[in-house]
């Protein structure tokens, strides 16, 4: 008999609002991973910190990815929208740079007329709890093709500090029109 499954979910704004939270993920992670000989809970945390989050391996600062192929409901009219599946928690509190480059990378296609897509920054969950279409905007693409085809967007901004939200929206000419899938986005 193998391993038992393990379940991955994407941390939700609320899961890691609080110390504790975040400590609870951390815990989770370093539960889960194969440890080297000596390693221990306090330099599991400081790697994930100085590397992962703060840049100090060189790599990026943060990375999400959503497989979901996400299309506007028509209910949404001509409206901007953004899908949970393209909203992610950003701890932009542990950054140290004054500023932070997102870089999105997707597929997108219209089914009728332009669509719009937008990576925007901060905002808020809606009334029910769902994300909403706000945030300051770090840039846009739109395209009118049918078919997918890849699109990215790019743009620096001031460091927001805080924990916020990453969203791609998406916008149509006509209602229902916009479609998105393969988003991945790179914080440095």
């Amino acid at each position: 008999m193998g391993a038992p499954a393990v379940s991955f979910r994407k941390p939700t704004a609320a899961g890691i609002a609080s110390k504790q939270g975040l400590l609870d993920i951390l815990l989770g992670l370093y539960d889960r991973l194969e440890k080297p000989a000596g390693g221990n809970l306090t330099q599991f945390i400081q790697t994930v910190v100085n590397d992962t989050i703060s840049g100090g391996g060189g790599g990026a600062l943060a990375n999400f990815c959503s497989a979901a192929l996400v299309t506007v409901p028509s209910s949404q009219g001509t409206s901007e929208w953004v899908s949970p599946d393209f909203t992610f928690p950003l701890l932009a509190l542990l950054i140290p740079n004054p500023t932070i480059t997102l870089t999105a990378a997707f597929y997108a296609a219209s089914v009728s007329g332009t669509s719009q897509y937008r990576l925007r920054v901060g905002g808020v969950l809606g009334a029910t709890g769902l994300p909403a279409a706000d945030g300051s905007i770090v840039g846009a693409a739109a395209t009118a093709a049918s078919s997918f085809g890849a699109q990215e967007i790019s743009g620096t901004i001031p460091n927001p500090g805080g924990i916020v939200l990453v969203k791609l929206t998406l916008q149509a000419s006509v209602a229902g029109a916009a479609k998105a899938r393969g988003l991945h986005v790179v914080v440095n």
